[in-house]
């Protein structure tokens, strides 16, 4: 589906829970199957695709209407990126 300034969005979800909920209950995704995708092949090779083709990630949309957030592939993957930072800081501070 497209946005409000017309970029085309692809859903995404957190887990494969939530997907088949939408699934169930947005007549747009009716009948649809759940694939799993491994974070690192997600990050790497699907972000790169989306942001190439000028689309956006709809992430964990709920709801019979299939709504949520659509945000660029480089606002996912910096999220991804400070995560990342972040547990690697930890674990540096605990072996330290």
């Amino acid at each position: 589906p497209a946005g409000p300034e017309g970029r085309r969005a692809v859903p995404f979800w957190s887990k494969p829970t939530r997907a088949r909920r939408v699934a169930d209950q947005a007549a747009a995704f009716m009948g649809f199957e759940i694939v799993v995708i491994e974070l690192d092949d997600w990050l790497a090779g699907w972000l790169p695709c989306l942001e190439r083709d000028d689309m956006l990630a709809g992430v964990n949309w709920s709801g019979a209407r299939a709504t949520g957030f659509d945000l660029t592939p480089a606002q996912v993957g910096e999220w991804f990126a400070e995560q990342r930072d972040a547990i690697a800081t930890g674990m540096q501070m605990a072996a330290g």
